[in-house]
């Protein structure tokens, strides 16, 4: 068990962490959505100082994602911690527009036919309510911070596993070309076992014919 352990982190020394990555990009395509929708919005309550920082953090969140996405990919361990500060930060944002855009609805409230609130924005074809927008914000917000959490999580444990695994093959704890060895040795074996079977099963079955 402990050799296969040590053959399977051995391959993540040439092998890319892709599932902590995809998981950073993820988040980083939720991020897009969000704003897409959000710079949608034509209400001019919202445009103060406020959103410039907005738009500056937003490029800064896309721009930290996709650095880190490469990172962890490589198991930079470092940029764990930078994922979860994202995560953080995307949490953080759910309290200032999202909600901010969910009370303008009384003041976007006009009359229309059916007593429906008026449209702030449409979004791939459908128009939104101040309402709807907000809650959709607040949906691509929450996703784009699970994704950064998972891939902060993923990317700590292979990065973990790595580093150990480094360090006692440098310490003489492991020596992981005998262990590559034995296993090799052993795969032949069953290999050649299996053959073996096969052929008396062959044999057996030519006999019974007979």
């Amino acid at each position: 068990m402990e050799k296969n352990m040590a053959v399977s982190n051995d391959i993540l020394r040439y092998k890319k962490n892709k599932l902590a990555s995809l998981f950073a990009i993820g988040g980083l395509v939720f991020n897009c959505l969000y704003f897409m929708l959000f710079y949608s919005i034509n209400n001019s309550s919202l445009y103060k100082l406020l959103i410039g920082f907005s738009v500056v953090l937003t490029l800064a969140v896309l721009l930290v994602a996709f650095y880190s996405s490469e990172s962890v990919k490589n198991y930079k361990k470092i940029f764990v911690a930078v994922l979860a500060v994202l995560a953080a930060v995307q949490i953080a944002r759910i309290f200032i527009y999202p909600l901010q855009v969910i009370k303008i609805t009384e003041e976007l409230r006009a009359a229309q036919p059916g007593g429906e609130a008026k449209y702030v924005t449409f979004y791939f074809g459908a128009g939104l309510t101040p309402s709807a927008a907000g809650s959709l914000l607040i949906v691509y917000l929450a996703l784009s911070a699970a994704c950064f959490v998972c891939s902060s999580v993923i990317g700590y444990v292979y990065a973990t596993r790595l580093e150990k695994h480094v360090k006692a093959i440098q310490s003489g704890e492991i020596d992981i070309d005998a262990v590559l060895k034995e296993t090799d040795a052993f795969a032949i074996g069953v290999s050649d076992g299996l053959v073996d079977d096969a052929l008396k099963s062959a044999v057996t079955e030519e006999e019974e014919v007979r």
